[in-house]
């Protein structure tokens, strides 16, 4: 087994498995996770009543950013499992709402997520994912019937033609290429 010290150095690993997963890191879910056969997950930071993110709190805290000390303790409790954290998808949207569709206090915004990113580089996760929509990832199932009886997530825009407004008004391509660039 690697020691999980030197499972930071990046370049030195062969391939190995891996799991994104929107549920809460529990121990239960992680010995779990582990016992499948995976090494490396990616945590999906997500509140959604339609998957397993329904849950009071996000496994971050912040209202504005992630600490160094909070990342560095759910990274812990994911290694003590013997399994390397390597990926954060999603900030909340409320981190960065404001940057997205060019508000007031977007400066702030992106003040706090630079320190966001400094302290998930700091503390030695080197991914960060993040949504660059208004809205949601839109589903129209959770329940999609794929090969051998598994189910999957599904889309079906017709669904979403007459849907109401995601944000304050509708927003043009050119606006959310403006905005992106400046972030």
């Amino acid at each position: 087994m690697t020691q999980l010290n030197s499972l930071r150095d990046w370049d030195q690993l062969s391939m190995r498995i891996g799991l994104g997963t929107f549920m809460h890191p529990t121990p239960e879910r992680l010995r779990f996770i582990k016992q499948i056969g995976v090494d490396d997950i990616l945590l999906n930071m997500y509140r959604s009543a339609m998957t397993d993110t329904d849950y009071d709190v996000l496994p971050l805290p912040g209202d504005e950013e992630w600490a160094f000390t909070d990342i560095v303790t759910l990274r812990n409790r994911v290694e003590d499992m013997g399994i390397r954290l390597n990926a954060i998808e999603n900030l909340p949207r409320y981190f960065y709402d404001k940057i997205l569709l060019g508000k007031p206090g977007r400066e702030r915004q992106i003040e706090c997520v630079q320190r966001t990113i400094t302290n998930l580089a700091r503390a030695g996760i080197p991914y960060l994912g993040y949504l660059w929509e208004a809205g949601d990832v839109l589903r129209s199932s959770l329940t999609y019937p794929m090969r051998g009886g598994a189910v999957s997530m599904s889309i079906n825009l017709a669904d979403f033609e007459r849907a109401p407004l995601v944000a304050d008004r509708e927003y043009s391509e050119q606006e959310m290429w403006e905005y992106y660039h400046y972030f």
